[in-house]
């Protein structure tokens, strides 16, 4: 792609950098940018500026789990040579470690932190999510 007289070279670590946009609209259930009017203002925000989607480990509206939270802002690294590869990325989401985070995640929400279910997360449950499943859809090989 040419801008101006400078040739940008897009290297796999953009996909990498969406990736994690997309997973902090799966967390969030929001629209990232959503005030942002114009592909220019989007471009000073993230680019010019920095500017990430804002996402809080733990439970909340806009909670995720801790180990999906580093996924994020390791996919969002100003240099994208110190983002993730993909397969890093999906070593991480089949690991113990992230099946473990996400169940107890999970159980956070249902009970709602005060011990009681919560009818919303508890649909939620049921419908995406079995005993022993992979909450992140992703196969064991």
């Amino acid at each position: 792609m040419m801008s101006g007289k400078t040739r940008v070279q897009y290297t796999e670590k953009v996909d990498v950098y969406a990736f994690g946009v997309v997973l902090w609209e799966i967390c969030t259930r929001m629209v990232p940018l959503e005030d942002k009017k114009t592909i220019h203002e989007v471009y000073e925000s993230v680019v010019t500026r920095g500017q990430r989607p804002a996402v809080q480990a733990g439970p909340g509206p806009n909670g995720c789990p801790r180990i999906l939270l580093r996924i994020m802002q390791q996919c969002w690294a100003e240099d994208p040579k110190k983002r993730p590869s993909m397969e890093t990325i999906r070593n991480t989401l089949n690991s113990d470690a992230c099946r473990q985070e996400w169940r107890a995640f999970e159980l956070g929400h249902i009970s709602g932190g005060n011990g009681r279910l919560s009818a919303q997360r508890t649909r939620t449950h049921d419908r995406s999510h079995t005993a022993g499943s992979n909450p992140m859809g992703t196969e064991h090989q």
